[in-house]
């Protein structure tokens, strides 16, 4: 919960880690949800995790700090992110771009990134 940003809101919640999420996780803003299943993922210590869009509905601050939190789960296991996030992105090693369902590019992502318009000094200002 502490990696996936979900700890703080949980401990604030007035039955902490025993809150009902819901239906939907309908208890909870969608940002905080995401932070949730993320932390369900994380829990089962699985040798590869594969994470959608995992930082779609976070602001900046809570997206930097999951970012973070991945690049050092990375130093042990496999993190595959499917994401149109420009600073998520900057933190990988590795990119597959798609489009209309087709590989059009795929390489280091210091390579792909400028080569994409994303700026590569977003790896280091972050």
């Amino acid at each position: 919960a502490q990696i996936a940003g979900a700890h703080e809101f949980l401990i604030d919640s007035p039955e902490g880690y025993g809150t009902l999420i819901g239906p939907e996780g309908r208890r909870f803003s969608v940002g905080q949800a995401k932070r949730i299943l993320i932390a369900q993922a994380l829990v089962s210590d699985a040798p590869v995790i594969l994470l959608d869009e995992p930082t779609s509905e976070l602001d900046h601050d809570t997206e930097l700090k999951l970012v973070t939190a991945l690049r050092e789960l990375a130093k042990t296991r496999t993190i595959v992110v499917v994401s149109h996030s420009h600073l998520l992105l900057a933190h990988c090693q590795g990119l597959m771009v798609m489009k209309d369902g087709k590989l059009i590019a795929a390489g280091a992502a210091a390579t792909l990134l400028p080569k994409l318009g994303i700026a590569s000094t977003l790896r280091e200002s972050s």
